[in-house]
């Protein structure tokens, strides 16, 4: 069948594959025609809107609009503006192609809330996967949208998501709070879709080699964090578990992968306890993976007092590698159930810095239990995770 992806990020920035590439490429190998629509919300200036067909996929990159110059205004001027850019590239692609059988799109609607009521117009039917509730998630995590509109943003996310045939979520959780949400009146097209990931395992020939590549000592029980440094990760309280964990396990050392705004909070506490807190920085995907083969657990913590449960996709990465995960998470999640149901993970609850302190210690300190952890955790990844067969659910789905 003929597929139009559309979606605000398509690979990440070392060109390495992300979700929606692994999607496409994934629809492609199955037999089926991929168009893939980029709206490109980089800030980095002279992104160049560029069509490029290469294995079997056309790809077409469509920079968002530059309000960067308005400061404070530059955001929200993005967000209203930019997605009228897709409209024409939507009529020109259904003049050359015809009508697509499907067209599959991403949270949140409103990113791109210009393009979906054309959807049923260049596709017979839409698929939107649903991973952040928009805007209860945004604002709970970061407080930036204000009482007065979070109603009228509401309205206009459901009005957009009801806009599609079939809403794919990450778990039963997921599916119950979108009831909830935005009511269960189209409930009945709800399905559950996990997030994917092409990556089942990896494997390097010396992991001390890694870790003298990144000053970790030999000796260290090594938790890793890789993701954005922003609100809603739990950062601080990391750092602050593992602080705490480091008076009972002296060897602990959190290495934290990534880029973004509390970068600088990472750094102040490796400032004070240099043995035990690493901050790396952004490293290529390929150079991620191979430090999580030489690490001993990941980490993965949301923050306290949000509704709308997470699936955290940095835990397949974890996962495809072999590691135990600890889970600070918030109590509507259901993904900590999951990793003690299947074995591969302790929960906790997220913020709770005591916790968090005493499942690192709990992991770390019993390798033999780690190891059938780890092994567990990939068995679960492939059984559940594969982008086969989550392309499989789709096409199913789609023929229902």
């Amino acid at each position: 069948m003929k597929v139009l992806l559309v979606t605000t990020k398509y690979k990440h920035v070392d060109g390495s594959p992300w979700l929606v590439s692994e999607l496409a490429d994934e629809f492609v190998r199955a037999g089926h025609l991929v168009t893939v629509i980029n709206l490109n919300w980089s800030s980095e200036s002279g992104v160049k809107s560029e069509e490029i067909v290469s294995d079997n996929i056309r790809y077409i990159n469509v920079p968002a609009y530059d309000f960067s110059f308005f400061k404070g205004a530059g955001v929200l001027l993005k967000w209203a503006f930019s997605s009228w850019r897709l409209i024409p590239v939507l009529f020109r692609i259904y003049r050359t192609n015809g009508k697509y059988d499907l067209v599959v799109s991403f949270s949140p609607c409103a990113s791109i809330y210009c393009a979906v009521p054309f959807f049923s117009i260049i596709a017979h039917k839409s698929l939107l996967l649903y991973w952040d509730f928009f805007p209860i998630h945004n604002s709970e995590i970061s407080n930036k949208i204000t009482k007065n509109t979070l109603p009228i943003l509401k309205a206009i996310e459901r009005w957009l998501v009801n806009k599609n045939n079939i809403v794919g979520l990450m778990s039963d959780a997921n599916l119950r709070f979108y009831n909830e949400y935005f009511g269960v009146k189209h409930a009945y097209k709800c399905k559950v879709i996990p997030i994917w990931t092409s990556v089942l395992s990896h494997h390097v020939d010396d992991t001390l080699v890694i870790r003298t590549k990144y000053g970790i000592s030999c000796n260290s029980k090594v938790v890793v964090f890789g993701g954005q440094l922003t609100h809603g990760r739990g950062i601080e309280e990391i750092c602050l578990a593992t602080v705490l964990a480091a008076i009972e396990l002296k060897d602990i050392c959190l290495v934290v992968c990534g880029s973004g705004y509390l970068s600088d909070t990472v750094i102040g506490y490796e400032s004070y306890h240099p043995k035990n807190i690493k901050y790396i920085g952004s490293l290529t995907r390929q150079d991620y993976l191979d430090l999580l083969v030489a690490a001993d657990c990941g980490i993965v913590s949301t923050v306290s007092g949000v509704s709308s449960p997470t699936f955290p996709s940095k835990t397949l990465d974890y996962l495809a590698c072999k590691l135990p995960v600890v889970l600070a998470l918030e109590e509507s999640s259901d993904f900590g159930r999951i990793a003690e149901d299947y074995n591969f993970g302790i929960k906790c609850a997220a913020g709770a810095v005591s916790e968090v302190a005493k499942c690192l210690i709990k992991i770390l300190s019993d390798s033999s239990g780690s190891m059938v952890m780890g092994m567990n955790g990939n068995n679960y990844l492939r059984l559940n995770h594969s982008v086969e067969s989550v392309v499989d659910t789709i096409v199913r789905n789609y023929e229902i």
